[in-house]
């Protein structure tokens, strides 16, 4: 326990998975593609088979560089006029960047006959595989964190009665778990900006949140203290066996 969750350890495998999933990036953009003219090129015409797999991920692929495409025509606009490369939905009211969008996505769905309803549905499609990526980054970095807290917790409450070391750890995990959460907020954006290749987080983004922030609030925190609990189980069993063998050394 004490080596897995060393922080070297700890550091080791955030940085490999963060140099994997960087690599491999799932639900990315595609980097090629991207332009600030609002020109729609690298793809190829062909007619989407709603059962093939395969297609369903080009066609999500497509509507999200759209998305991208029309938020950097729009940035590389506003500094064009004002010298910052920001804020670009402001041009005038949001319609300089909606009109690049529907040019888009015309040309998504003459490429590959599809509705724009079929667009905008791909539009919201995330990566599992990347969502899934960014949580197992995040727990060794958690999992440390619990470990120190519960270590402390262990030896400051041994010579209590076992209900008060319960109270502690229990006020403790949600304490520790909402920090957790909201950490995870922010190594989650940090993520979101790779996975577009831009730092303008925007809401026009329609797959920038995925359903465990939005479906089931609360399952990562109950996660979280359940997680918690576990480590602080684990600690009190190292601490209890490591006293008991100091006790017959003595």
């Amino acid at each position: 326990m004490r080596r897995l969750l060393s922080p070297w350890f700890v550091l080791l495998a955030m940085v490999s998975g963060g140099v994997l999933t960087y690599m491999r990036c799932p639900g990315c953009i595609e980097r090629n593609r991207v332009n600030k003219t609002c020109e729609w090129m690298g793809d190829t015409a062909f007619a989407i088979d709603q059962q093939n797999p395969a297609h369903q991920r080009h066609l999500v692929a497509d509507a999200q560089l759209a998305e991208e495409l029309a938020i950097r025509h729009a940035d590389a606009e506003f500094g064009r006029r004002y010298g910052v490369e920001h804020h670009g939905g402001l041009i005038d009211d949001g319609r300089f960047r909606s009109d690049c969008l529907s040019r888009m996505f015309h040309a998504i769905e003459n490429n590959h006959h599809v509705t724009s309803e079929q667009v905008r549905v791909a539009r919201e499609q995330r990566s599992h595989t990347f969502d899934l990526a960014v949580v197992l980054l995040f727990l060794p970095l958690y999992s440390f964190g619990a470990t120190v807290a519960c270590r402390w917790l262990s030896r400051r409450f041994s010579s209590d009665e076992r209900h008060v070391g319960l109270v502690a750890v229990g006020v403790a995990s949600a304490a520790f778990s909402l920090l957790g959460i909201h950490s995870f907020r922010l190594f989650a954006a940090l993520w979101e900006a790779v996975r577009v290749g831009n730092g303008h987080m925007t809401g026009m983004r329609a797959a920038t949140h995925n359903r465990w922030s939005q479906q089931y609030v609360g399952a990562d925190f109950i996660g979280a203290v359940l997680l918690f609990w576990l480590i602080a189980l684990c600690c009190y069993r190292v601490v209890s066996c490591t006293d008991a063998l100091r006790r017959r050394s003595a």
